[in-house]
């Protein structure tokens, strides 16, 4: 076993994704006296197998399993996560769960680690012990997790794609190793991830607590979790434009889907696409191959947004390849992939002005970004309403909130007057699992009421993240604490208050 050799694993099924995942690897600075490897297992038949046959295949000590959508953006990579290894901690991820759920639905309970995030959130902002140097966790996330130690990953358990990580988190753990997040200072990682496909994950759920229910007091019972309805009705759609678009309907399909704010996980390339189609239409300067077909204008997309990323970490690039992209893209498409792309937006436009015919534009644009991020609150209400401070909540522009439940009439009464109290009852948006009496109350009196799972705060949070000042929750049930999450996941830093 060489000790000073990192090797980092991957499979791999996008050759394009794992070349940009290479290129960050391969601008990481590496420690004196130690070496890297980067071993791409192909077609393999699950992620325990692929995983497996990557440890083999090296003598490294240390072995960083990521996905192909993963990009490294701390430069110190190798060195901090080596800090992080004392002789007990046996892997370590970059998000995880103090906690897992009884029921081991692992996919709402990340509340530890960073990292930026390219679906619906731009960035999670999770728990860190107070000075440590790493949180100890229950279970990790699979967009990266690295090891010290070899524990085989239980491929004649999951022979699919789901479960795989927190699986291997518990049996580092059964072998008396501590699985931890390190502290970040800012994320290590960027997550270029769509959207997660869950048609297996109850199945795989059910297989991980039949195997770990005994050692970890896991839930006895089994419930299915999984509901098709959100995923398929997406993909639907998502189709659907798509063999619009192959049809040569861009103007069809940018009016459907700005004008029905259909701005939600899974569709955002679309929503980026269709901004950027009214853009050069409007401007005249057309850059996008926009009757090319639906392929041609996701490569090109994704083209731009590699770059834009590249230019955000520092990743080198030289003169040619600048001009290059800045003669090949039009200034409102970059600006536009920046804006949504981009944590550090103005750190961006100020180095690609350098390149830029249209600085005057570039310039312009640049006066009116800010990279330091709003600040918002995430209020935790006791279940009765009639102990609010009302005192305590400022002047508000948008207010969403999130119930348990709306079933009580009186609750729902409660809840209004408080805010009718200051004026503030035009301005908040209602999240509850399910309908009843008390959302029937608020919908007499024009409160939005939005019915439905945490799919459905999905779906409007895109919108609401950019102008909220502040939100908060009523209980203490699972619906709430998935829209604390959310909110906490989002571009806009929280901080968290009790009132």
């Amino acid at each position: 076993m060489n000790s000073k050799k990192i090797a980092f694993i991957l499979c791999v099924s996008n050759l394009e994704q794992y070349a940009e995942c290479k290129r960050y690897i391969d601008s990481l600075i590496v420690p004196e006296g130690y070496e890297t490897d980067v071993i791409a297992i192909q077609e393999a038949p699950s992620m325990c197998e692929g995983y497996n046959a990557g440890m083999e295949a090296t003598d490294a000590k240390y072995k960083v399993y990521m996905h192909q959508d993963v990009c490294i953006v701390n430069k110190n990579f190798i060195a901090d996560l080596l800090d992080v290894f004392d002789e007990e901690v046996g892997l370590v991820g970059m998000v995880g769960a103090r906690r897992m759920p009884d029921n081991a639905y692992a996919v709402s309970a990340w509340d530890t680690g960073k990292v930026y995030f390219n679906s619906d959130t731009y960035r999670i902002e999770g728990y860190e012990e107070p000075g440590k140097k790493y949180t100890e966790v229950e279970a990790v996330d699979g967009l990266l997790f690295a090891t010290q130690y070899d524990v085989r990953f239980r491929e004649d358990i999951f022979t699919e794609f789901d479960f795989y990580d927190i699986s291997a988190a518990f049996e580092y753990r059964r072998a008396g190793y501590k699985v931890v997040v390190p502290k970040q200072e800012e994320p290590w990682t960027y997550h270029n991830d769509k959207f997660s496909k869950m048609s297996r994950y109850d199945e795989n759920r059910r297989k991980f607590l039949d195997e770990y229910r005994g050692d970890f007091g896991l839930s006895e019972g089994f419930e299915p979790m999984y509901k098709p309805q959100y995923e398929n009705a997406l993909r639907e759609m998502i189709s659907s434009f798509e063999e619009m678009i192959d049809a040569g309907k861009m103007e069809a399909v940018s009016n459907a889907v700005l004008n029905n704010g259909a701005q939600f996980s899974g569709m955002k390339d679309l929503v980026i696409l269709s901004m950027m189609y009214v853009k050069e239409k409007e401007s005249g300067c057309i850059t996008f191959p926009w009757y090319d077909g639906v392929e041609q204008l996701y490569l090109r997309l994704g083209y731009l947004r590699d770059f834009l990323k590249r230019v955000e970490y520092d990743i080198e690039m030289d003169k040619e390849e600048y001009e290059l992209f800045c003669s090949n893209y039009s200034v409102s498409s970059i600006v536009i992939a920046t804006s949504v792309y981009c944590m550090k937006s103005k750190k961006v436009m100020m180095k690609i002005a350098r390149y830029t015919k249209d600085k005057h534009v570039i310039e312009n644009v640049i006066n009116k970004l800010t990279d330091d991020f709003p600040m918002i609150d995430v209020l935790k209400f006791s279940a009765d309403v009639k102990k609010y401070n009302i005192d305590k909540l400022t002047k508000l522009s948008n207010v969403p909130v999130a119930l348990e439940h709306l079933d009580s009439e009186q609750c729902a009464e409660d809840l209004y007057n408080l805010f009718k109290q200051k004026g503030l009852e035009k301005n908040i948006v209602i999240f509850s699992p399910k309908d009843g009496a008390g959302a029937k109350f608020l919908e007499k009196k024009g409160v939005p009421v939005i019915i439905g799972g945490t799919s459905n705060i999905k779906i409007y949070s895109m919108e609401l993240k950019w102008c909220i000042d502040m939100a908060f929750y009523v209980g203490e049930g699972t619906f709430v604490k998935e829209f604390e999450r959310l909110y906490a996941n989002s571009k806009i830093l929280v901080s968290k208050t009790e009132i």
